[in-house]
């Protein structure tokens, strides 16, 4: 049976934090899900049962603080995407006000020249 590829048969890319946090000896569900890893802890002896408690202990404490960085994470990127949609809706106004005061000079200014109101006067023209 041909086996078909799925992303997530793939680790986690570890990321420039996970690499800091390696580098200060800590660790990451990412870095726990990387191949080597993997490997190493299936060859290793199975550890006592207060060796075990530790290490469970020690996964319990790095999982709530991934937990709560994602959860600051979510949250600034929230209200990052709020603030981009109230920038969003400035701009889509400021354009239309534009806009609205650029018709009405174009307007006038056809108006004066006596040029037709009729809606041909809109067409580009090329200028030469």
């Amino acid at each position: 049976m041909e086996r078909t590829y799925r992303p997530q048969d793939q680790p986690p890319e570890i990321t420039n934090l996970d690499a800091r946090i390696a580098q200060a000896g800590g660790t990451s569900s990412r870095i726990e899900l990387q191949p080597h890893r993997l490997r190493q802890a299936k060859i290793q002896p199975p550890p006592s049962a207060a060796a075990q408690l530790d290490d469970l202990v020690r996964e319990n404490g790095y999982l709530r603080q991934e937990i709560v960085f994602y959860q600051e994470s979510r949250n600034a990127m929230l209200a990052f995407h709020s603030q981009a949609l109230e920038a969003y809706r400035g701009l889509q106004s400021a354009l239309r006000e534009v806009s609205e005061k650029l018709a009405m000079a174009e307007g006038r200014l056809e108006k004066y020249w006596g040029i037709p109101l009729n809606g041909t006067s809109r067409k580009d023209v090329t200028v030469l």
